[in-house]
Order: C-alpha cells, then structure tokens, then sequence
C-alpha cells in the first residue's frame, strides 16, 4: 500500500495550546453534525465562532482571533481570514454513501432557506438525474464536494443561480486533487464516516481527550430505513461524477489507517504491553472484535490520563463550575443534559486536604422520576444528597464529600452522575427537533470546603436566584447582622446560605428555641402558622423589606422600619387578606360536592 506523504515517522499526539484556533473543515453528509457538537464540549461557549462562511469575510481579525473553535461548514481557505494558521481536522465519506445520504436529505427537506428548497425542488427526480445534474447549483453540492472544500474552498456556496469563483477555473480537476491531498497531509486529524467510532476514539488520542463512546448520531436522513438498493449504472454515473472525491477518499483512508495504526503500536507499547499486546496484535488498522474495542477503550483510559497529568492544573478547594465551560468528561448532550447513557462524567482537579461540599443545580429533568433517581459518585464512592430546594423537574442538591474519597493515584477526582433512564425531550423548539436523549440537565456545580463561612454572594447564586436582586438582597442583609448562634425561619431556600442556624416554615422547631430572625416571603404568609404570625407582631420588628420579603428580628440594637415604609403597607395587606389557596379549596370544595351529588343523581337514574 502507498503510504501517504510524510506519515512514517512524524508523531500524530497534539497537545492544543490556549492560542490555537481549531478548524473543523465539515464536509455536509459525513456525521458532522455529530462531531461538531461533541467538539463543542471542549471548548467554553464563548470560543467558539458564531459565524457562518457567508459571513467570515465581513468579520475583523481582531474579532475572530477571540475564537478557538470553527466548527461550521467552513471551507479550507478559511486560514486567508484567521490571524495565524488554524489547526484543522476532518472527516471524509466514501462519495457514493455521501451522495445517497445528500439526495435523502435534500429530499426530505429538512432545512428551508430558499437554497435548501431550490435543492428539494431537484431532488424530487431520481437520485441518477439529481447527483448528475448539468445545473451548477445543484452539481456544486452533488459533485467531488469534498475536493473543492479541502483544496481552495470552492465548497460551500449557498446562492441560487450558481455564481462562479474566479479562482473555478484557474486549477484544472488534477491540480484541485493534488491540493486537497497535500492539505491532508498536514491536518491533525481525519476521520471516516465508515468508521465513525474508531475515528472519534482516534481523535481523542491525538488531542489526549476521554474516549468518547457514548453520542447519539445527528441529523441523520429520516428515509434512510426505506433506502432501495441502486442499479449498477446509477452507481457508475454517481462515482462517475465524484471521481475526485473518490481518490481523495482513498487518499485519506490511507492516512486514517496509518494513524490508527500508530495510535494502536503506541499504547500497547507504552501501557502494560504484555498483557495488552496479545488482545490488539491483529488489530494495526482495523478493530476485528467488540472485546479489541473494548481493550483500545482501556488503554485510552490510562493515555487520557497520561495526558492530563502532564496539563499539571492546579488543585482547587473550590471551584465554580458552569456548563458553559470546556469540560473533561463523557456522556453529555448540548452541554449541560446527561444523556444518551444513564451515566455521565466530570473530571476536576481538587485539593484532598480537606472535606468538600458539593452543591449541583438542575434545572430541569425529562421526568419527575428522572430527577428521583439521580445519584452522585465520587472516584466510585457514593455520595449522599440532600435536597436543598426542589421543584418537579429542578433542584438544588449537596452532598459531602470525604478527604479520604478524594485521594487518588490521578491527577483529578472523578463525578460520576447516573440517572435511571433516559428519554427523548420532547419539544417545540426547532433546535432540539432532532429528539435528543436525555436525563437531567444542569447549570451550575460549585464545590468548596466544609469548613467555609457562607459570605456574601460566594455562593449565594446556585439556588438563590443570582440574577433575582430581591432574594440576593434579603440574604445579604441577614450575612451582615445575624450571628452564628440566632437562629433564623425563613423558606427552606435560605437554608443554603445559613445552613446551622435556618428553619423553613414548616421545619419542627425545638421547645423554648429563641426566635431571633423571621423572613416572610409575601407570596408564602398563607403557608405560614397564624401563632406564628401573632408572635412575630407582639415581639418582633421589621428591619428589612423590599417588594417580596420582610425581615423581623427581635434583637433591640437594629433600628425598625418606619410605618411609610412602601413595602410594609403591601405585606400586612396580604397578611390580612383572605387567603388564595383557602378560597381556592373552598370553590374546590363545592365544585366536588356539587359533581358528587350530581353523579349520585344520574347512578340512582
């Protein structure tokens, strides 16, 4: 076999520096739309462009160098716009399988700009006539795609009638191929849609990520299961009419193979070779078995880590983890939903000198029951968690976590979330159309030590409302006058910043306990005890108060609240108006009896 041009020696690992800028040549029909969003978890949301190609030329180099990720259907010549070269990946399909899968999609119509519908009008004749089609705004999409994206950027046009570059017909059709393949030769990564696993396990050892092999393919065509096989002349005139994509296609698994088999020689070489040798020995190229996969995937593993140790991160006792941020894990949809598995994991770089509390904020779940059957592992120890607030398919949770559980021969320490089962969400939104498999999603984890004083703001936001100034403000208030022994009621949600000292209003509250400090939410004073009520009033103040809460203390050296105060006026109103629950269990009430009686009359009939 001819090997491909400068392969023999060179090492495919990469380590992606904080100033590279990633591109990701995609090629429409290849599993792109399945790599781009697993790229995507890599990067923070904020490096990754938001620009399409039509709109790149406008854009200033100033503007894209803020830019890490191009993840869309950029073309090769997207390095004339970027400050530096990018680094660049792809994946390539055999062009016969690409332009099956083009002509189901541009059938069914999935997209609906006038381009899009231009090429559905097409490809409601045979898929022969439709690859074939003398029209050049078809026959752009239809014919050697792949070549013209990777030699000049001839690629992705999307206009209607087709307008010629000035560069068409500078190159003739060898000149394009010999182009493609020598930029091949100097990308990071290329993948093969035949071989879609083997190529993401491959990526992540050249970039020293965790194997990924749990995704859930995207944007696949919705006739493929109704697929007839094509006569043999169709398939001559489609290749016939991709013959440039067809060598650049062999091309390219020439390198795929070879890097494959470098990835496979260097881990069984470097992590335990005589036990692993023997299970991969058959394997250079090609994976023969699941039980192959399954040793490669473990070998991974330990690669991942490797290279994770080398990244020496700092040990944190705390940190604030959004989801908008890259992270190193597995097992996640869009970010921040667990999902396709039941099982999905974050790696973070703690200090194991102490004990740590965990706070995860989910803010929604496909199911009830989902969000029941949550559970948190820490480097495989079960973490315990408490519900801090709850809705039907939101929470705040936290749990403890043991110096012990965080010590580990690795360089991080591993959560583990499972979940029961997993679903499609179901929804409205466009965006989420293609019914992605779920479990939970979250905003926010925040770890830090047990021993840590609450104080302001630090860690107010995960469940009290950060962008919401009224319960922010409250709780600000109380940090700067309670004191550790006063105790406090208030809704269960102030237990997250006064953890020792907070009763919610329907906690038990010990004999002879001293109230000191009440919050009353103005929407919550019909789920609060009337005794309750008349103690605040006879021996409390109010010092606090803004449009949702009132604060009442008995403490003497606080100044009380004037009579004008606008917002006090507001709360004794609600305190002394009829009740909406009650008068609402009340029509309840005599809407039941009166259906009741009703019923009895139409049985005795």
């Amino acid at each position: 076999m001819q090997k491909a041009i400068g392969m023999e020696n060179r090492s495919i690992e990469y380590q992606l520096q904080q100033e590279d800028q990633l591109c990701f040549i995609r090629i429409p029909k290849t599993g792109s739309t399945t790599l781009s969003y697993l790229l995507a978890s890599k990067f923070d949301a904020h490096e990754i462009c938001p620009f399409l190609p039509g709109d790149i030329s406008h854009i200033s180099p100033d503007e894209l160098a803020k830019y890490r990720l191009f993840r869309d259907h950029f073309d090769y010549d997207i390095c004339n716009f970027l400050p530096k070269p990018p680094v660049y990946i792809t994946m390539l399909r055999h062009p016969l399988a690409r332009a099956v899968s083009f002509y189901e999609f541009c059938k069914g119509g999935q997209n609906h700009t006038s381009f899009d519908i231009y090429l559905q009008t097409a490809a409601q004749s045979d898929i022969k006539t439709f690859i074939c089609s003398s029209d050049p705004t078809v026959r752009i999409r239809t014919s050697n795609l792949q070549t013209r994206q990777l030699a000049l950027g001839l690629g992705s046009r999307h206009r209607n009638p087709f307008e010629p570059s000035e560069l068409e017909s500078q190159f003739s059709e060898m000149e394009l191929l010999a182009l493609a393949k020598e930029h091949l030769d100097h990308f990071k990564f290329v993948g093969l849609t035949e071989r879609f696993q083997d190529s993401v396990l491959l990526l992540c050892y050249i970039f020293g990520w965790y194997p990924i092999v749990e995704y859930q393919n995207l944007r696949v065509s919705p006739h493929k299961r109704q697929r007839n096989p094509l006569d043999q002349a169709t398939i001559e005139a489609i290749l016939e009419a991709n013959q440039l994509d067809l060598e650049l296609y062999e091309y390219a698994q020439r390198i795929f193979e070879e890097n494959f088999t470098q990835m496979v020689k260097t881990l069984t070489e470097r992590y335990e070779p005589q036990q692993s040798q023997p299970a991969l020995e058959s394997a250079s190229s090609e994976l023969q078995d699941d039980s192959q996969r399954k040793t490669l995937i473990t070998l991974l593993e330990r690669h991942y880590e490797q290279r994770h140790a080398q990244l020496k991160l700092p040990l944190n006792r705390s940190l604030d983890f959004s989801f908008l941020k890259a992270s190193f894990g597995s097992g996640w949809q869009r970010r921040n939903w667990t999902g396709p598995g039941t099982t999905s994991t974050l790696d973070f770089s703690l200090a194991t000198d102490a004990d740590l509390v965990i706070r995860l904020r989910v803010t929604n779940a496909v199911a009830p029951d989902v969000l029941d059957s949550l559970r948190l592992q820490v480097n495989g120890q079960e973490i315990p968690l408490q519900s801090l607030s709850r809705k039907e398919t939101a929470g705040v949770f936290q749990g403890v976590i043991p110096k012990s559980v965080l010590r580990t021969d690795r360089s991080f320490t591993r959560l583990t979330l499972t979940v029961d089962r997993t679903l499609p969400f179901q929804t409205p939104d466009v965006a989420l159309a293609d019914e992605r498999i779920v479990g939970v999603s979250l905003n926010r984890i925040q770890i830090f030590p047990l021993s840590a004083r609450i104080g302001d703001d630090e860690y107010l936001h995960l469940a009290f409302h950060a962008d919401d100034d009224f319960w922010v403000g409250t709780a600000n208030f109380l940090l700067h006058h309670i004191q550790p022994t006063e105790t406090l009621i208030a809704p269960g949600d102030f237990r997250e910043p006064f953890v020792q000292q907070s009763f919610s209003y329907s906690s038990p509250i010990a004999a002879g306990t001293a109230l000191i400090w009440v919050v009353i939410h103005k929407g919550l004073i019909e789920t609060i005890d009337n005794s309750l009520i008349e103690q605040i009033k006879q021996t409390m103040k109010p010092v606090f108060a803004n449009d949702v809460f009132v604060i009442f203390t008995a403490r003497q050296d606080l100044q009380a609240l004037s009579d004008q105060d606008p917002h006090l006026p507001t709360f004794w109103q609600a305190q002394s108006s009829p009740s909406p629950t009650r008068i609402w269990q009340k029509i309840k009430s005599k809407v039941v009896n009166h259906l009741t009686r009703n019923h009895s009359s139409q049985d005795e009939g």
